[in-house]
């Protein structure tokens, strides 16, 4: 497992209350990488992950989890996605009017997306609030999920951290906590906790500077890593769905169609041969056997 960019999760067993940290390094250099947006925006999207990561890691029978905003002033388009392996893609778009400043004031709609095993697909709308993203985290879950939750992000060239901190519903509807204030304990010395703190410190020096007074049970550790999910075999289902003519027609005058993927910009070349083999051939997987992917 990657010890950069790993996941991890705790317990208070006295307080019913879960805590989750998570870091990218590696996974946000990646991400960064391939951003083209003012550097005043690149933390939504370092931040976006880690609290993608963090959600997921709370859900039991779901497969995949992104977030998704649009219609904030300097932004076209935030995208995140973490599965339940530790997966995470995502991409950021500048709207074309883009200051540099790139200012959160809270404008927009944050749509919430989990894909489970069984069953269909869910989508929750986060009313945004003007104070960042992880405070319109924080009001969906209180208020639509009746969960009390912090969440602190934080991001630097290097990497993006978070820290989420959640009261967990008690079993059969009974209270079975030993200490009744312990929440209110907890969000106080959740308060104490400054980003650059966030940035420094590793989850275990993290749980003993704050929580030290605490029970505190270790109950999972997940390794993240930066994946996209495209493929030549969706490309070319992709091109089938638009047709033999019409996907012969998208071919370039060197005889071949480039499709770049958004996320990873893997370019998937299929030459008009291909494209036949894609109508004609059931026997001759073009997408697998003479496609080309090029980073």
């Amino acid at each position: 497992m990657n010890d950069r960019d790993v996941l991890q999760r705790y317990y208070f067993p006295e307080l019913q209350v879960r805590a989750v940290w998570a870091r990218l390094y590696d996974t946000h250099q990646k991400l960064q990488s391939l951003a083209r947006v003012p550097a005043a925006l690149q933390p939504l999207l370092g931040h976006a992950a880690c609290a993608a990561s963090m959600m997921i890691s709370g859900l039991k029978g779901v497969s995949r989890l992104s977030l998704q905003l649009q219609g904030m002033p300097d932004v076209r388009l935030l995208f995140a996605e973490c599965t339940e392996r530790g997966e995470i893609r995502g991409i950021i778009k500048a709207a074309d009017h883009a200051t540099s400043s790139g200012q959160w004031n809270g404008q927009g709609v944050l749509a919430l997306n989990l894909e489970p095993h069984v069953g269909e697909r869910y989508q929750g709308l986060v009313a945004l609030d003007p104070a960042g993203l992880a405070q319109s985290f924080e009001h969906y879950f209180r208020n639509s999920e009746q969960l009390p939750t912090r969440i602190l992000l934080a991001s630097n060239d290097q990497q993006s951290t978070g820290l989420l901190l959640q009261k967990v519903a008690s079993v059969g509807g009974a209270s079975s906590a030993v200490d009744d204030d312990g929440w209110n304990r907890i969000e106080h010395l959740f308060e104490t906790l400054q980003t650059q703190e966030l940035l420094d410190c590793d989850s275990e020096q993290l749980m003993r500077r704050l929580f030290n007074q605490e029970v505190v049970q270790s109950i999972g550790v997940l390794g993240l890593r930066h994946h996209c999910s495209c493929s030549a075999e969706r490309v070319a289902l992709m091109l089938q769905s638009l047709g033999e003519t019409e996907a012969m027609l998208a071919t370039e005058p060197d005889g071949f169609t480039s499709i770049v993927c958004e996320f990873c910009n893997a370019d998937y070349r299929f030459d008009r041969v291909d494209i036949a083999a894609l109508f004609h051939s059931p026997i001759h997987n073009a997408s697998t056997q003479t496609s080309e992917r090029v980073q």
